[in-house]
């Protein structure tokens, strides 16, 4: 126990290092972040709007689903300046009513930065209902409706994760969705075109975002993993041959 006490604070002491601009870590660019402007641009050739969402429900204050929910703003505000730039019309099913006010301020300022007039809210940003299949029933209807040319879902997905990428999957559009549930990501990976598996969802909101402390939080973390997954080989190897160091050191 002591050992992964010390692991820790090293991880710790990395971070600290990190917010005084002494280590700075690069990050890899995940595939699906980096076709953003490609499934944007693919919706201006079409003449046919994109469409993004961070789910149906849950709210910023749950400890489950408010980081999810922060990761996808994130990737919105990335979203909304491309479209802004390129022109790109721009629909946001929401079902968190209280991301509705935030939405609408990453709107106005990508708008604005851009220097381009502000489209209309109410037809951009469409609250559609806090019951999850009347929410997704609704999102069903819109892509038959407007039909758009990429589908973008970074969020706190449940059971309405086939629904939901089928109905994109039938009007042609690409998709790029995420969720940090798990038990829905095989859905996302049958139909989708990019996927961003569990925790990516936070790594993509962080590198969009540009957020140095989040950024280098989340290399510590990863260099916590590396040690684990060397410890377990380590503990692995000198069990076959009796040696239970590993476990003296766990406190096991």
């Amino acid at each position: 126990m002591g050992f992964l006490i010390l692991l820790f604070s090293t991880a710790v002491a990395l971070y600290v290092m990190s917010i005084k601009d002494r280590w700075n870590p690069k990050n890899r660019i995940l595939s699906g972040v980096a076709a953003i402007p490609e499934l944007i641009g693919r919706c201006i050739e079409l003449d046919r709007p994109i469409h993004f969402t961070t789910g149906y429900g849950g709210s910023l204050s749950a400890s489950e689903v408010g980081p999810q929910i922060m990761a996808g703003l994130s990737v919105f505000n990335h979203v909304a300046r491309i479209c802004a730039r390129m022109n790109a019309k721009l629909i946001v099913s929401v079902g968190q009513t209280d991301t509705i006010p935030i939405l609408e301020e990453i709107l106005r300022e990508a708008y604005l930065e851009e220097r381009q007039p502000l489209p209309d809210i109410e037809e951009t940003l469409r609250f559609h209902s806090r019951n999850q299949f009347a929410w997704v029933s609704a999102v069903s209807g819109l892509m038959y409706r407007d039909r758009p040319a990429a589908n973008i879902v970074v969020g706190p997905i449940w059971a309405e994760s086939s629904q939901l990428v089928c109905s994109a999957a039938q009007v042609g559009a690409l998709q790029l969705v995420g969720t940090a549930r798990t038990s829905h990501i095989p859905f996302f990976a049958l139909l989708s075109d990019y996927v961003l598996l569990g925790e990516e969802i936070y790594a993509a909101g962080a590198t969009l975002g540009g957020d140095k402390e989040t950024l280098n939080s989340l290399a510590s973390q990863d260099i916590m993993k590396l040690f684990s997954i060397a410890l377990i080989i380590l503990g692995v190897i000198l069990g076959a041959f009796g040696n239970n160091l590993v476990k003296t050191l766990l406190g096991m």
